[in-house]
């Protein structure tokens, strides 16, 4: 990998538009680009250089921050929404040679960022300070909350063939949402500007699994998820579950799901 030799990769994207074209982001903070599929790699504009750099703080390790999350426009190459862990949403429209600081009233602690081919400026977030949303692209922000028993939010996808329906994976924390055994994590859906409800069909009660982490389908209704215990597929966007796929060994936390088809 020509450039990127040496760096902790923290978080993967590849561009839904440009074949062959796939980001990465790093701890520390910073964002490279690969036109070649990973063969060789080039640096962005650097993130650091953006006023609220001074605050980012991963608070594990407090003298670092990384790259937790990158979402592509799914229409527009160039244009990208970067989860910096902690601190900012920061985004670019030019492909990186410039940076958008994060804004008022948006996320902070962002862990994932959705948006939906049909509607690609709504963007939907799961963050450690709460659930938020844009439908301008992430120039302003609201963070509907009613229904939501808890306000950790690990995960985040949008229904395939619904933009207007969310699901969300949340705990009641960071100590309850990632490690077997400790957690407390559970899911709720959303219809366009309902109230959350909680998804018991196929999860257990009380809540007892990691935070699942999840993603969207290649059709409508379609979403899929994993914990500790395997991997799950929703045919009713969200509302019910169904185990697909069992660990022979049960992990201690997941770090990542992807769907390939």
């Amino acid at each position: 990998m020509v450039g990127l030799a040496g760096r902790l990769i923290m978080a993967v994207a590849a561009s839904p538009v440009e074949r062959d074209v796939v980001w990465v982001g790093t701890e520390p903070s910073e964002v490279w680009r690969s036109a070649d599929a990973g063969t060789t790699w080039e640096q962005t504009s650097r993130l650091e250089t953006l006023p609220s750099s001074s605050a980012w703080s991963f608070p594990p390790r407090p003298d670092t921050h990384h790259v937790r999350w990158i979402a592509c426009h799914p229409l527009e190459p160039e244009r990208l929404w970067v989860a910096i862990e902690a601190g900012a949403l920061v985004s670019t429209i030019d492909g990186g040679r410039t940076w958008r600081d994060r804004v008022p009233d948006g996320p902070r602690d962002t862990h994932e960022l959705a948006v939906h081919r049909k509607a690609p400026d709504s963007l939907r977030v799961s963050a450690g300070d709460g659930y938020f949303e844009s439908d301008d692209a992430g120039a302003t922000w609201r963070s509907p909350g009613t229904g939501l028993e808890v306000g950790y939010l690990r995960s985040v996808a949008i229904d395939p063939g619904q933009p207007e329906v969310v699901v969300v994976s949340a705990s009641s924390g960071p100590h309850s949402a990632y490690v077997a055994g400790r957690s407390d994590g559970r899911l709720y859906r959303r219809l366009a500007s309902e109230r959350w409800e909680r998804v018991r069909d196929g999860w257990p009660e009380p809540a007892s699994t990691i935070a699942p982490l999840l993603c969207a389908g290649s059709k409508g209704r379609e979403l899929w998820a994993a914990d500790e215990r395997g991997v799950h597929r929703s045919d009713d966007g969200g509302k019910s579950w169904r185990r697909v796929f069992s660990h022979a060994t049960s992990p201690q936390h997941l770090r990542g799901l992807s769907l390939i088809v």
